[in-house]
């Protein structure tokens, strides 16, 4: 391994087939280019290729154990399997993913397996690797919808930001950021204090300007109006449904269930609701596909960091 890549020839396995690998590889790609199209124009991920990539891994996995008279193939992908279920499970109860994600990650997780002694484990470079890919691509994301949608995204942002605790919060932000640039070119006696003393002033500054930037967005680019007839299960919706006092759906149910919606769909036929209001979300598949392209250019990141030290 250089420069913290990992070989080519043992990107999936210990024991290494590369044509075993460039399948295993071919396959993850294939599955992901064709999640990543469908993900960016509906929003969703059909089931059949998430659950066909579970089944395939773990099928694929039981084979490989029979035929090389090994059981650890077998095992390496269950646990995969398990390991990424946690994950996703973890994330989509956060609000940070959407069921299709969670999903996409189990079935990686099954087809490259995580085997127990985790040094050179790919599938642990590829989860590192989501975690940058995800935010370079959110963060791209985001900017590219308050951009596109830049007269929306004014309004909001000057409503949000007009309360008196928003401008203390701005002014102190503002001192920050200044004192850094003051201190920049000032000698410190140890360079890691002085980057220590930096980020502590940057960080918080930055980490409320992003947030403005994901609240705007998200209030100017990603509500709309839906018919029930275009609620699909999963849609994260945006504020509490009631129809005769009766609760239907809300943000707190981690996206609707097909029991919701078919109600939804019986009161709409009573003309007692006609649309919701839908939470959209990043198109999130994407950025798997970039964590694949970063673990095979540079591997496990945090290795590959350290060697640029």
């Amino acid at each position: 391994m250089k420069n913290g890549m990992i070989s080519f020839a043992s990107l999936v396995m210990p024991s290494s087939e590369p044509m075993l690998n460039a399948l295993l590889l071919g396959i993850a790609f294939a599955v992901l280019i064709v999640a990543s199209i469908t993900d960016l124009k509906t929003r969703e991920v059909p089931d059949f290729l998430n659950y066909g990539l579970v089944f395939f891994g773990v099928a694929l996995n039981a084979m490989l154990s029979l035929l090389f008279s090994d059981y650890m193939f077998l095992v390496r992908s269950l646990l995969g399997l398990v390991i990424c279920y946690g994950i996703g499970w973890l994330m989509f109860y956060a609000g940070q993913w959407g069921g299709g994600d969670s999903k996409m990650l189990m079935g990686l997780g099954a087809l490259f397996g995580i085997p127990f002694a985790l040094q050179g484990s790919f599938m642990l470079s590829f989860l590192l690797n989501i975690l940058l890919a995800g935010a370079a691509y959110g963060i791209a994301w985001t900017v590219w919808l308050a951009f596109s949608n830049r007269k929306k995204y004014g309004a909001s942002f000057k409503k949000l930001t007009s309360t008196p605790q928003h401008r203390i919060l701005r002014f102190i932000c503002l001192g920050m950021l200044l004192s850094v640039l003051a201190l920049i070119p000032i000698d410190f006696a140890s360079y890691p204090m002085k980057l220590t003393i930096l980020w502590i002033l940057l960080f918080p500054a930055l980490l409320y300007y992003v947030w403005l930037l994901i609240k705007c967005v998200e209030k100017s680019s990603m509500l709309v109006l839906l018919p029930i007839s275009r609620l699909t299960e999963g849609d994260w919706i945006a504020k509490d449904v009631f129809v005769k006092g009766k609760y239907v759906c809300g943000p707190k149910d981690l996206g609707i269930s097909k029991k919701q919606i078919n109600l939804l769909k019986q009161y709409e036929q009573k003309r007692l609701i006609k649309t919701i209001l839908v939470k959209q979300g990043i198109p999130f598949i994407p950025s798997f596909l970039l964590a694949l392209l970063f673990t095979l250019l540079w591997g496990n990141p945090f290795i590959a960091a350290l060697m640029l030290l």
